[in-house]
């Protein structure tokens, strides 16, 4: 194609093939003439030699190379029309916003427009079933380019479901009409595809809302009817049947009145004909129907008027309801209600007799309430004055009957609320964390059981004993339980075996460091292999880049890795900037953890920046935050913040307050910020790191710096983070405040001396978090 176009524009070629062929006969002339030099005069011979020469290129020139130009010259401008039209063609295919194929006949698409090719995995040679439902096994069923080559004619529009490059189905309407040749047989087909899915929508919608009428008016149990405006019913619900034993093909035609006793229909017909006058809409008008069997049916109809496109009144559409049954029950209910005014005088009478009785009673209780109320006094004095918890439990309700305050010390609630919780609430177990029922323990008369577990009202897990025993009161059935707190015991007993595994857990961690420096040199080798070997890549890229343009100008696109030279010669460059980048970001990531273990040997005595030990600690844990939360983020002072101290050891406590944020988060929606300040009054450095996640309970407050505490001790936590992150805080003359809120979140806040007031700066320095370079920056 390239070349036959070259040289279809170089409309001087035939001249030069003419020039050669005068040149070659002039020579092999002037070589004829030499050879017969003695036998004739040579300038004679030259002269005719130069004739013939002549005649001989004249008729070349108008028998050869004249038509041939002309030729050329023809399908030049044929090409150039050709080309016009096809650029023509493709704007007209695109402008009509479908999708075109050709289709020879063995299913391969041959020609698409620009539409089709971005919509659909199609690409020339491949076939339409693959590019259009991406299937393999061949034409479907109801394939129309098949059938067109086998009738012949064009099919009628059809509705097929097609997937997209994407992968997403959608509609469309297909259209195939077949492309014959001169000799009038079908060689290809050509198919047009319109996209349909806002039309198939609307349609769903249009049936769904149909059903939904047809099942909401089936469904109801009041009759739904319509009449047109000279008052005749033109449809009927299938109630009609149940209410006036009517089918609804029965009453269409008819009159509402036609329907009614004589008298109803002569009241409601005067009320009826005022209302449509002024198409008003009517509510509960109460009337009355004749049922097919003669029956007289009280109903409430109400109706709203409904008008066609043009605003004009075309009837009315209501629904009635059958209320005979609620017309019976109010007179029955008026009956009843003069009966019961009667038997309510009757009642009275009887009452004040019986209210003298009472009276009696009355004054025989209150004197066995004395006795009994000075009897429950002295139990009450014994009760509340036990040193151990004692509840007593209804049986057979399993409820809490009462609780003396000890009991209301150890379940940390009121009276009130000990009344009614169920033993079950309190999820009591013994030591093997088997439930124990209520029923059970006492089956065998005293219960005794030495250590248990069970919640109190707080949620708070309590190690306890308990005895019980089963009374006898009247007609009730108490559990009399004492139970003895031994939570604070056994917590005492439990770290006493801990503390040696946690010393064992860190040791291993100070082991690690001594490794991470042999681990580092192992990856900074390779490392440097990739940013050489990258560089050097770009080097020779630039230097075959013109080569491949060159190529590219004279042959046309061609593949390179399985995609297009001119994809990737635009891409190619910036892939060796991100190897290379990732490559420094890797060098940048090892250094700074090297650096964070390996210890300092100015001791407490270099000045440290502390915009720069925050943005190093989060350029090392940057893995781990981004694993745990999408929402981190440094805010950091704008002014250069120092103080005396060791780099190393403040990196490490900040490594520490971040990690212990982002684990306490419940989810990655959650945030954590980290940010500096500067307080002049006194004269120091803020680090606060603040988190959104479970929170600390107050009552693990007061013991979370405290060696080997820990609520992650299942995880691998050794309880020695806070300890420590506390006691480098100490050395360097600063101090730990903690702000926590169970459920919403903690802030953690560093508060640090600073040695000398700091300058503010005009502008806000860079900081390495791999996330951002601004002062304020988010991951």
């Amino acid at each position: 194609m390239h070349l036959s176009t070259k040289f279809a524009n170089r409309q001087y070629q035939p001249m030069h093939i003419f020039l050669i062929v005068v040149f070659a006969i002039l020579v092999s002339e002037s070589a004829a003439v030499v050879m017969i030099a003695g036998i004739r005069d040579p300038w004679e011979e030259l002269l005719e030699v130069v004739l013939l020469t002549i005649l001989i290129s004249i008729m070349i020139y108008f028998l050869l190379i004249r038509p041939l130009i002309a030729e050329i010259a023809l399908r030049s401008s044929a090409e150039t029309g050709l080309r016009a039209e096809r650029e023509r063609m493709e704007q007209v295919t695109s402008a009509i916003g479908a999708g075109l194929a050709v289709i020879d006949r063995n299913y391969k698409i041959i020609w698409t427009n620009r539409i089709l090719s971005q919509s659909f995995r199609s690409v020339e040679g491949s076939h339409c079933y693959n590019a259009f439902k991406q299937c393999d096994a061949g034409p479907c069923d109801e394939c129309g380019v098949r059938e067109v080559f086998e009738t012949g004619r064009q099919l009628r529009p059809s509705e097929h479901r097609l997937v997209d490059a994407q992968g997403r189905i959608g509609w469309f309407q297909v259209i195939v009409t077949p492309l014959q040749d001169k000799d009038g047989s079908t060689q290809s087909a050509l198919e047009l595809l319109v996209p349909i899915d806002d039309r198939k929508a609307v349609e769903d919608d249009l049936i769904y809302n149909q059903k939904r009428f047809q099942s909401l008016v089936e469904s109801s149990v009041d009759w739904v009817w319509e009449v047109d405006a000279n008052g005749c019913y033109s449809y009927s619900g299938p109630q009609c049947k149940t209410l006036l034993g009517y089918d609804p093909e029965e009453i269409l035609g008819m009159t509402p009145f036609m329907l009614m006793p004589p008298d109803d229909a002569e009241r409601i017909s005067s009320l009826f004909n005022e209302i449509a006058a002024e198409q008003r809409s009517f509510v509960l008008f109460e009337n009355c129907l004749v049922h097919k069997d003669g029956r007289i049916v009280v109903t409430e109809t109400s109706g709203t008027p409904f008008l066609d496109k043009d605003n004009s009144f075309c009837g009315y559409r209501g629904i009635a309801r059958d209320i005979s049954n609620r017309r019976m029950l109010e007179i029955e209910l008026n009956n009843y209600q003069n009966h019961l005014e009667q038997q309510v005088q009757e009642q009275t009478i009887e009452l004040q007799q019986l209210l003298a009785e009472q009276k009696q009673n009355i004054s025989e209780l209150q004197s066995a309430e004395a006795s009994l109320r000075q009897s429950e006094s002295r139990f009450r004095q014994i009760f509340e004055q036990n040193g151990d918890a004692i509840i007593l439990f209804d049986l057979d309700s399993g409820a809490v009957c009462d609780a003396n305050p000890a009991a209301q010390v150890m379940f940390e609630g009121v009276h009130d609320a000990l009344l009614g919780i169920s033993w079950d609430y309190l999820n009591v177990r013994d030591e093997f964390s088997t439930s124990l029922k209520l029923s059970d323990i006492c089956c065998h008369g005293d219960f005794l059981l030495k250590r248990g577990e069970m919640t109190n009202l707080a949620g708070k897990a309590l190690i306890v004993s308990i005895w019980a025993k089963l009374l006898q009161l009247k007609d009730r059935r108490i559990v009399y339980c004492t139970l003895h707190d031994i939570t604070e015991k056994t917590r005492l007993m439990k770290d006493a075996q801990e503390i040696q595994s946690k010393l064992i857990q860190t040791n291993k961690m100070t082991s690690l460091g001594f490794l991470v420096a042999g681990i580092a040199h192992e990856i900074n080798n390779p490392n440097n292999n990739i940013l050489l070997s990258a560089q050097l890549l770009n080097n020779i890229w630039k230097d075959v880049l013109p080569i491949l343009e060159r190529r590219f100008m004279e042959e046309g696109d061609f593949v390179l890795g399985g995609e297009f030279f001119s994809t990737v010669r635009d891409s190619i460059p910036t892939i060796f900037n991100m190897i290379t980048d990732g490559s420094r970001r890797i060098e940048i990531i090892i250094n700074n953890l090297r650096d964070f273990t390996v210890k300092s040997k100015s001791e407490m005595m270099q000045t440290v920046d502390i915009n720069k030990a925050v943005s190093i600690s989060a350029s090392i844990l940057q893995h781990q935050i981004k694993k745990h939360t999408r929402n981190f983020s440094l805010s950091l002072s704008s002014e250069p913040l120092t103080i005396k101290g060791n780099l190393q050891q403040m990196e490490q406590v900040i490594v520490n307050l971040i990690v212990n944020a982002i684990q306490a988060l419940p989810s990655e929606d959650r945030a954590v910020r980290v940010a500096t300040t500067y307080d002049p009054s006194l004269k120091s450095v803020a680090i606060a790191v603040s988190d959104e996640g479970c929170g600390i309970p107050q009552e693990h407050l007061a013991y979370i710096l405290d060696p080997f505490f820990s609520t992650k001790l299942e995880t691998g936590g050794t309880g020695l983070g806070l300890s420590i992150s506390n006691h480098i805080i100490k050395e360097h003359g600063g101090r730990l405040e903690f702000q926590s809120t169970a459920g919403r979140g903690t802030t953690v806040t560093v508060i640090l001396p600073v040695t000398s007031p700091p300058q503010r700066r005009i502008s806000n320095g860079t900081i390495d978090t791999s996330c951002s370079d601004t002062a304020d920056t988010a991951c």
